[in-house]
């Protein structure tokens, strides 16, 4: 298998056989660099050891056939667009040592179904699961203050969303066409909603704000946060604000 692996001082380049179907990444291997498994169709299955602390921009791009895949505690750093078109990823279990979570991480994973983010992370980055269609369910951990532009686009079958407390800003667009999320729950720390957040959220009936009716109506809205929602109204602890 090594075979197929150009290594050079620890750092993975690349995999010469795009039709191979399953790698071990040998021991003592450190990182997985920039396009390393790139254009790689017919990648099923990736054993990643230990030794590894990071995966490179666009590491698996493009990677087709590559459906489930275990990051080891040992990776602290995850590059842009590191999973990018990997279009019959279905799950992936990222561990709470990673630290840098790059922007774009599963653009066009359109059957991702389960995923979970790192719980010290401080913003989840934009357009991170834009276009991954099938993705159900997600709990945003504490600890995240921003979500980031475009984050969860086009995720027509997201029908769960936890926000947590430490969350400040929503951001642009970073909910549209989430046709399948009917009810959501803001928390009161929530100080900005950027525009198009929940345009065309066809569902979305049922909006509850943590805070009272003064702290929402102090909330930094951008134009059309709610467009196209059937959302008649913002459920406070003490009331109901019209839309």
């Amino acid at each position: 298998m090594e075979g197929i692996l150009q290594i050079e001082n620890g750092v993975l380049i690349s995999c010469t056989d795009k039709g191979a179907t399953s790698v071990t990444i040998p021991d003592g291997v450190t990182q997985i660099g920039e396009k390393a498994f790139k254009d790689c169709t017919s990648l099923s299955s990736v054993l990643i050891p230990e030794s590894v602390t990071e995966i490179g921009r666009f590491a698996f791009h493009n990677c087709a056939a590559l459906s489930s895949l275990s990051i080891p505690t040992s990776v602290t750093k995850i590059g842009n667009y590191a999973f990018l078109s990997c279009k019959s990823l279905t799950a992936v279990e990222i561990p709470s040592s990673v630290v840098e979570f790059g922007t774009s991480l599963f653009y066009y994973c359109h059957s991702l179904s389960s995923v979970s983010i790192p719980e010290n992370l401080t913003e989840l980055p934009k357009e991170t699961f834009l276009h991954c269609y099938y993705l159900t369910s997600v709990v945003i951990p504490e600890g995240v203050t921003q979500i980031g532009k475009e984050a969860f686009l086009d995720c027509h079958s997201l029908s769960s969303v936890s926000i947590p407390e430490s969350v400040t800003k929503i951001g642009e667009s970073s909910f549209v066409r989430c046709n399948s999320l009917s009810s959501l729950s803001i928390p009161s720390g929530v100080t900005e909603i950027c525009k198009d957040a929940f345009r065309e959220c066809e569902t979305l009936s049922d909006v509850k704000f943590g805070g009272t009716i003064a702290e929402w109506k102090s909330v930094n809205k951008g134009r059309g946060w709610h467009k196209d929602s059937p959302a008649k109204s913002v459920i406070c602890t003490d009331g109901k604000v019209k839309l």
